[in-house]
């Protein structure tokens, strides 16, 4: 593999933060025009904000996948969908 090819260490993903209720989610793999056509994004509840995110080609994780608090629903550590 040529120099140039290989993946740089210091590469940074475009995402965000979405908080639903206290719980929080790392939005990874689409853009800001995204964003802008899908201004529902913003009233999605967790199922909600995972279709459209992986209808879009996007993947969502946990924030803080070990984090264990009374307002965080155990089903929230599950696939949903």
């Amino acid at each position: 593999m040529r120099k140039e090819e290989a993946i740089r260490s210091d590469q940074v993903f475009f995402g965000w933060e979405s908080d639903i209720t206290e719980q929080n989610f790392l939005i990874y793999g689409l853009n800001k025009e995204w964003l802008f056509e899908h201004p529902e994004i913003k009233d999605a509840d967790v199922k909600e904000q995972y279709e459209l995110v992986h209808a879009g080609g996007g993947i969502v994780s946990h924030a803080h996948p070990f984090r264990e608090e009374d307002y965080i629903p155990k089903s929230a550590f599950s696939r949903t969908v």
